[in-house]
């Protein structure tokens, strides 16, 4: 993503202060990276500023100061602060909503899709890579605590052009279905098979998200029975046995790896590709969701594992 100083204050309908000094370029400088004040910032970094849900001046004021002396180009802020010579600084609202507006401007300009994939992080790098070995361009983020900053940066800095794999794996976070439904995605996978989550796991949660979302639920038997699946669309559920719209049966461990019937079809899981057969039906059934049928999917990890 290349933006402007001036198309990024635009975005954020902001108010733009140069420093006495300008950047050389104005408001046409470019922007070289996004990042947030708990992250090491280089030089050309855009800053945003006020982690938490009520920032003051006084700690924007430090984090500007420290995030101007390690090289940041500019900050977005929620206070005016005065930029250092040759920087600029971005007034908005919140500065924290304001990330989630950036990332929700480049998910519009993506080409690619946007996939979430919360629980157990292999089904994600599974997903990952039967995605670039169907030789489509993609990035995976691993979204770690605090969710709230790393989900809409992760989104705010993917190429345009790639598709996005975000692995929501981060324990002291709870699977917020409302910031998930910000990222705009594809296909969102509940891959989180503990009590904990099938307690936090309702009806409302699913049905915030956008109807043109597809949804893959993985998760314990009595889980998936609980949600109704008649009250929304895209709906597909993952599981042990064939109560599960996507599910395993005929396994059968082999020396060059794992032979199976997905559904009625025959699936070979070969050794270099060796995860658990739960996760690896998790991910073919979110990558069925995107389209993709199980040929395709086999041999896109046979190309990513050579």
């Amino acid at each position: 993503m290349q933006l402007t100083a001036g198309e990024l204050t635009e975005i954020l309908s902001g108010q733009l202060r140069l420093g006495e000094m300008p950047p050389l370029a104005g408001d046409l400088e470019l922007i070289q990276r996004i990042c947030v004040p708990h992250y090491t910032v280089e030089p050309g970094d855009v800053v945003f500023l006020g982690r938490g849900l009520q920032p003051t001046s006084e700690s924007e004021r430090l984090q500007a100061h420290e995030a101007f002396a390690h090289g940041a180009l500019g900050i977005v802020s929620s206070f005016p602060i005065e930029p250092w010579a040759g920087r600029f600084s971005i007034q908005v609202p919140h500065a924290g909503a304001a990330l989630w507006e950036l990332a929700a401007w480049n998910r519009q300009q993506l080409c690619g899709k946007t996939i979430v994939i919360i629980g157990n992080a292999l089904p994600a790098q599974m997903v990952h890579q039967a995605i670039k070995g169907l030789g489509l361009s993609a990035e995976l983020y691993e979204c770690h605590h605090p969710v709230e900053t790393t989900v809409p940066l992760a989104l705010a800095k993917t190429d345009p052009q790639k598709t996005v794999v975000l692995s929501w794996n981060c324990h002291e976070c709870e699977s917020n279905m409302q910031l998930i439904s910000l990222c705009r995605c594809d296909s969102v996978l509940l891959h989180t098979p503990n009590q904990e989550s099938e307690k936090k796991l309702t009806h409302d949660d699913i049905l915030t998200l956008a109807q043109q979302t597809n949804v893959v639920i993985s998760l314990p038997q009595s889980t998936t029975h609980v949600f109704d699946s008649t009250l929304r669309a895209n709906v597909t559920t993952a599981g042990p046995s064939n109560h599960f719209d996507v599910y395993p049966s005929a396994v059968n461990e082999q020396p060059n790896g794992i032979r199976m019937l997905v559904g009625s079809q025959p699936f070979h899981l070969r050794n270099q590709q060796l995860t658990s057969v739960d996760d690896a039906v998790a991910a073919i059934a979110i990558l069925r969701s995107l389209g993709f049928d199980l040929q395709q999917i086999s041999s896109s990890w046979d190309k990513a594992s050579q």
